[in-house]
């Protein structure tokens, strides 16, 4: 009989053997909140550039749109600082000593029925009680380990964060917040101004969507305000690096620097696959940020509490040749990229790197490709060409059947 591994935590492990989907609903779930944010700020950015001239849009932008605002502060918060952080800590760091609990548990139950044996020796006895008073140590110990980590679970059920004032998972009411929105639109709603620019259906549309109706598999693209000129600008500096000239990022940390302490630091997925191998995206952020923020603190373990996430924002664009205009654009700014890429050869998986640099020779925004990016991948740590056949690729969310359409990038905010 069980003496360590109790009914409480046999209960844990087991629901963590059978949900084989917690990563897979987390990441569906990251997707929607992303999706939601971006839909918000389009909307918003719609209104203020256009002609509408009603009440119903100061309405809008002061009273509605601040509630929605801040309700998916509340949800991308809890989503980025909490949810990841928890599917971590329950399928890695949980389920590990849950496992080491029940394994030593049940060598324990040997030995003691070895011990009740009537062959056992009474020399063998007095080894297996020694055996057995040391193994209680460590069995409470693991216990008291697996306590803790539990409490710290739990200690993520709740928002703590002040840059989200007075907003708590409680208030958020979205279903009601987009009835309110479709009410005011159709108080507001005048054929000669509003159905003049926008369609009525698609405007409808767009506020279902924008508040609950992310599960669509919409994309909300911004679209791409391309600069002119090249890339011989402060912001960027000339590396000859893989039998190629390129203009990269000229960051606080140097690119060639920075990819040689990343790798000696283990800051790459496959210092650890087992423990990071998931975490792509993560280890994008530390990189983008290290870059350009000249922070050389650090490590794999910092990807993993996925610290500086909240520095980037997204972009989803259909038109490939627009978001590859963005990372031209961010480039020049001396700005690093995360891009979404191929996780397999198939494309069907998505993975994330970061966009470094561009070949010297693409004099704009409109003529850069995909080929010509420089990149930093995550999983090795190694800077990369984009033009071989075995090279990273572009792929959009329909692609990795996401529920976004598109392109994907995190830009530095």
């Amino acid at each position: 009989m069980s003496k360590y591994f109790t009914g409480t935590y046999k209960n844990y492990l087991s629901k963590i053997e059978l949900d084989k989907n917690i990563e897979t609903n987390r990441n569906t779930l990251n997707d929607k909140i992303v999706l939601l944010d971006t839909s918000l700020k389009n909307y918003i950015s719609m209104i203020e550039n256009s002609s509408w001239i009603e009440s119903g849009k100061n309405e809008l932008l002061n009273s509605y749109i601040p509630t929605v605002k801040n309700n998916i502060a509340v949800l991308t918060n809890g989503v980025l600082n909490n949810l990841n952080k928890v599917v971590t800590l329950v399928k890695k760091d949980l389920y590990q000593l849950l496992v080491e609990l029940r394994n030593k548990d049940e060598e324990y139950d040997r030995i003691e029925e070895k011990i009740s044996l009537s062959q056992t020796t009474a020399s063998d006895i007095e080894y297996l009680k020694g055996k057995l008073k040391a193994m209680d140590s460590i069995l409470s110990n693991l216990k008291d380990n697996v306590d803790k980590k539990i409490n710290e679970i739990k200690s993520y059920n709740t928002l703590n964060d002040s840059s989200i004032q007075g907003s708590n998972l409680s208030s958020v009411d979205l279903n009601k917040t987009a009835e309110e929105l479709l009410k005011l639109y159709g108080k507001t709603h005048n054929d000669n101004s509003i159905v003049g620019r926008i369609k009525s259906q698609a405007e409808e549309n767009r506020i279902k969507r924008m508040v609950n109706g992310i599960s669509e598999g919409s994309t909300y693209t911004k679209l791409s305000k391309a600069g002119k000129g090249d890339l011989n600008t402060s912001n960027c500096i000339d590396l000859s690096l893989l039998d190629e000239n390129w203009k990269v990022v000229n960051t606080k940390l140097n690119v060639s620097e920075y990819a040689s302490l990343a790798y000696n630091k283990g800051i790459r997925q496959n210092s650890n696959s087992e423990r990071y191998g998931d975490l792509c995206l993560a280890f994008s952020y530390v990189h983008a940020s290290n870059l350009y923020n000249g922070s050389t603190t650090d490590n794999a373990e910092s990807a993993y509490n996925w610290a500086h996430a909240g520095e980037f924002t997204d972009y989803f664009n259909d038109n490939k040749q627009e978001t590859l205009s963005v990372v031209y654009d961010q480039v020049k700014e001396g700005k690093p990229v995360i891009l979404q890429v191929n996780g397999n050869k198939q494309g069907t998986s998505r993975h994330f790197v970061t966009v470094v640099g561009v070949k010297s020779n693409v004099k704009s925004a409109s003529d850069v490709k995909e080929s010509d990016l420089l990149i930093l991948d995550s999983w090795d740590g190694q800077l990369e060409r984009m033009d071989t056949s075995t090279s990273r690729f572009m792929t959009t969310g329909a692609q990795c059947n996401k529920s976004y359409s598109g392109y994907y990038l995190r830009l530095l905010k």
